[in-house]
C-alpha cells in the first residue's frame, strides 16, 4: 500500500487521510477544493514552487 503524502502514514492514502488539512484557510477537516474561504493568492505550490495554486493543480493557473 502506498504511503499517505499528507501525513506519511502507511495505513491509508491521502484521499482517505483522517488528518486532512486545508492549505488555504489552514483549518483541519477539508482540503483546498472543499474550502469555502476566499482563495489565498500567496499560496505556494510544493511541486513547482510558484504562487497562486497548490500541487494538485500544478501546471494550471488558478
Amino acid at each position: 500500500m502506498p504511503v499517505c503524502s499528507l501525513c506519511s502514514d502507511s495505513e491509508h492514502t491521502s484521499r482517505t487521510c483522517p488528518n486532512i488539512f486545508c492549505y488555504n484557510c489552514e483549518e483541519p477537516g477539508h482540503d483546498l477544493r472543499g474550502c469555502k474561504a476566499p482563495r489565498r493568492l500567496n499560496m505556494v505550490c510544493f511541486r513547482c514552487n510558484m504562487n497562486g495554486h497548490d500541487q494538485k493543480v500544478s501546471g494550471r493557473k488558478t
